[in-house]
């Protein structure tokens, strides 16, 4: 419905950053609802589908094919998961800042990289 959406709308920070506190505030309450608040702060952990070379000794190596397949396809959907709630984030983040600032941070490598560059642009600088 409408009013769920609601919920979830930030009003987009200003160009000069004089809503910075009032936007962070509702940045974090939005994105803690959604379950979203590691991917910002950079707490989020990334799974890996396979286990990393050289790694001894290889706990896939005694399953079955069929164990083994359904321990990566596992694997895979909490990859899956993970990058989901990533672009969300990006997303919340990109929606509700300036062309000129996503264009500045399109590039960083995770939400929490984005975050902490909108943070460092605005920080200080709001009025109320």
């Amino acid at each position: 419905t409408a009013n769920a959406l609601n919920l979830f709308t930030v009003p987009k920070l200003a160009q000069d950053g004089s809503n910075w506190i009032t936007y962070k505030e509702r940045m974090h309450m939005v994105l803690g609802t959604r379950g979203l608040m590691q991917h910002l702060v950079g707490t989020a952990h990334r799974e890996s589908a396979k286990p990393e070379p050289g790694f001894k000794p290889d706990p896939l190596a005694s399953l079955s094919d069929d164990d083994y397949f359904a321990k990566i396809e596992a694997a895979e959907t909490k990859i899956d998961d993970y990058e989901q709630k990533e672009f969300v984030t990006h997303q919340q983040i990109y929606r509700t800042i300036t062309d000129s600032l996503l264009l500045k941070v399109k590039d960083l490598p995770s939400a929490s990289a984005i975050w902490s560059a909108v943070m460092k642009e605005h920080e200080g600088k709001s009025e109320m």
